[in-house]
C-alpha cells in the first residue's frame, strides 16, 4: 500500500474522533457532575475510531478493489492509535470544528507513522509487482 492510503484513513480516523468525541464535552450524566477519566474518554475514543475505520476499509476496498484482509488490518492498527492516542485531546478542546481540524490533522500524522514503521519501501503490501 502507498502512503497516501495510510494518510487518509488516520485522516478519517483522527476527524471522526475529534469531532464526535468533542461533542461529548457538554453532556453531564451523573448528579455530581465530574469530568470522565482518561480511560473512558480513550475508551470512547478507540470505539468511534473502529468503527470510522471499519466503515471506511469496506469503501475502499469496494472502491480501489484491494484484498480486504490486508486494508482492514492496517486500518485496525491506524484506528487503535488514532483513537487512544487522540481521544483524551478531543475530549479537551471545546469547539467540535476545532478538535475536527487538530484531530484529523494528527490523526493523519499518525497513519503516516504507521505506514512508515510497517510498510518497507521496497516491497509493498498487497500490490503485484
Amino acid at each position: 500500500m502507498n502512503a497516501r492510503l495510510c494518510i487518509r484513513l488516520g485522516l478519517v480516523a483522527g476527524g471522526s474522533v475529534g469531532v464526535l468525541v468533542g461533542l461529548l464535552h457538554g453532556i453531564v450524566c451523573c448528579t455530581p457532575p465530574h469530568p470522565p477519566t482518561w480511560n473512558q474518554l480513550a475508551l470512547d475514543g478507540l470505539i468511534v475510531a473502529l468503527l470510522a475505520m471499519f466503515l471506511s476499509s469496506i469503501f475502499v476496498c469496494v472502491v480501489t478493489r484491494r484484498p480486504f484482509w490486508t486494508v482492514f488490518s492496517l486500518a485496525l492498527l491506524i484506528g487503535i492509535f488514532v483513537g487512544v492516542l487522540l481521544g483524551p485531546p478531543a475530549y479537551h478542546i471545546h469547539p467540535p470544528w476545532l478538535a475536527l481540524l487538530i484531530c484529523a490533522l494528527l490523526g493523519a500524522l499518525i497513519g503516516w507513522i504507521v505506514c512508515r514503521i510497517l510498510c518497507f519501501r521496497r516491497y509493498k503490501i498487497g500490490v503485484a509487482r
